[in-house]
Parts: C-alpha cells; structure tokens; sequence
C-alpha cells in the first residue's frame, strides 16, 4: 500500500519534480516561484488545458530538468 507521500508524488507534478530533483543531484529543490510556475504549466499541458507553451527562461533554470 502506498504511503501518502507516494500518492502526492504520482498525483502532484512539482512534488514529483522536486523528488526527482532530490534523487538526482542529491539536494532539495528550493522554493523558487519560477519553478512551482513552470511545473503547474507543464501539468496543464499534459492536462491538455493547455494546447501550446513556450518556455523562456535563463541557462541552467532547470528548463530541460522539468520538462523530460
């Protein structure tokens, strides 16, 4: 049976990608706007709510991080 940290991860898009991004470089993600931001567009594109994005942010803004 899955925790409810399990559930809020497969159910919310920016608790996921702030998981990943713990597994992955092996620190917290912090509480940045922009990416709380991007991530709620991105589970609106895949909610298709949304048909079109564009993305422009700095380098290493975790753009690519996110949207893969």
């Amino acid at each position: 049976m899955a925790s409810q940290a399990d559930a809020l991860i497969r159910s919310d898009f920016e608790s996921f990608t702030k998981k990943c991004f713990r597994s992955t470089h092996g620190e917290l993600l912090g509480p940045q706007p922009y990416v709380s931001h991007l991530c709620s567009e991105i589970a609106a594109l895949d909610r298709s709510e949304t048909t079109r994005l564009i993305i422009n942010l700095p380098p290493r803004h975790l753009k690519s991080f996110v949207c893969t």
